[in-house]
């Protein structure tokens, strides 16, 4: 897993379109829930909007459940704050239940 910060001019469901129009091109298929897939693109904050659509959860609705999610976002954003519960990504990622193993991958970086 990985995490990015990006500005767009997009709203949250075009943003949410280009992304799901992304995975597509990589062969990504939805044949059922929780099933293996080849990328998973999730929208976890969107500024400090709270969005609760049938298409559409910001912020991701199991951020504060998921390590996978907190470890790589807590290097590049610690201090975000969750717009719903007031804790900083930091502070979600010391109170999470979540107890899975998060394994720091380096890339190789050409040249050194």
């Amino acid at each position: 897993n990985q995490a990015v910060i990006i500005e767009t001019g997009l709203s949250p469901k075009k943003l949410l379109a280009s992304l799901l129009e992304i995975e597509i091109s990589m062969g990504r298929t939805r044949k059922k829930k929780w099933d293996n897939r080849i990328i998973d693109i999730d929208i976890l904050f969107y500024d400090d909007l709270v969005l609760n659509d049938e298409s559409l959860i910001l912020p991701h609705p199991e951020i504060q459940n998921r390590r996978f999610a907190l470890v790589p976002l807590a290097e590049i954003a610690p201090d975000e704050i969750h717009p719903v519960t007031g804790f900083s990504v930091t502070e979600m990622l010391k109170r999470t239940k979540d107890r899975g193993t998060v394994i720091r991958l380096d890339p190789e970086i050409p040249g050194e």
